[in-house]
């Protein structure tokens, strides 16, 4: 789905703390939704690194510059998120994934008997989160 998205938004949040009362405080949203194909391969790529196991503290500023904000005018400004999701949009339909969900949304069983290798298992979520590559382009997994 990713490979040939229509579109993906990089989809920023956080809580601000509430008074006693009011429901848990609100929350602010950052929404950056692109149809530009680099950004769009900067997500993926940010995606595979989750699928990877990155799901260090610096994800959030990843997603940000992806975005093609500066974290640290973000959080000078008091904007400093502390949840960043991918939106991934194709024919109509959002999928939406984080560092957390990423594995569950795109790892398909290939059958009950059939255990995938740790390469074939790799090559098979990068065929489904690459985009359209130019020729001679390598991702390495």
């Amino acid at each position: 789905m990713a490979r040939n998205a229509d579109a993906i938004s990089a989809k920023l949040t956080r809580r601000q703390p509430g008074t006693p009362g009011d429901g848990g405080g609100e929350i602010v949203t950052l929404t950056h939704k692109t149809r530009d194909e680099i950004k769009k391969q900067g997500m993926i790529g940010e995606a595979i690194a989750w699928l990877r196991g990155n799901k260090d503290e610096g994800v959030i500023h990843r997603v940000e510059q992806i975005a093609g904000y500066d974290p640290e005018k973000l959080d000078h400004a008091g904007l400093r998120f502390d949840r960043a999701v991918l939106e991934i949009e194709k024919d109509g339909v959002t999928k939406t994934i984080n560092s957390n969900t990423i594995a569950a949304k795109f790892t398909y069983p290939a059958s009950y008997d059939l255990q995938l290798d740790d390469d074939t298992w790799l090559l098979r979520v990068r065929e489904v989160l690459e985009g359209p590559l130019s020729e001679g382009t390598d991702i390495v997994l």
